[in-house]
């Protein structure tokens, strides 16, 4: 599947060229949401289930992976006020319902 998507990208750039994104950075778009290692983790093994339940071949999922972790540098912040309070709730919880909706959620109790 993963050589199929591989193959329409390039019949995609042939025809219409290479694209240069122009939104913001990866560290930009994720900084609000002060995301911390541990919910990172969580992500990661929420991320392999998902690669597991598909049955995506171990190549792939390497490739998928690198790709993945390659941006953790500029998603994860050193701490995140709150994070610790919402931990009650169970790590993956708090990571599937978006992190403001959440941290909106728990701040009413504080």
């Amino acid at each position: 599947m993963l050589r199929l998507a591989k193959i329409r990208r390039k019949e995609f750039l042939r025809i219409t060229g290479p694209q240069k994104y122009t939104g913001k950075s990866m560290a930009d778009s994720h900084a609000h949401l002060k995301i911390t290692a541990e919910e990172w983790e969580a992500f990661l093994d929420d991320f392999q289930q998902t690669l597991d339940k598909f049955a995506v071949p171990a190549v792939e999922q390497g490739e998928l992976k690198a790709i993945v972790n390659s941006t953790r540098a500029d998603i994860v912040v050193a701490s995140a006020p709150r994070a610790e309070v919402a931990s009650f709730l169970g790590l993956k919880f708090f990571v599937r319902c978006g992190s403001r909706i959440l941290r909106s959620w728990v701040a009413g109790f504080s």
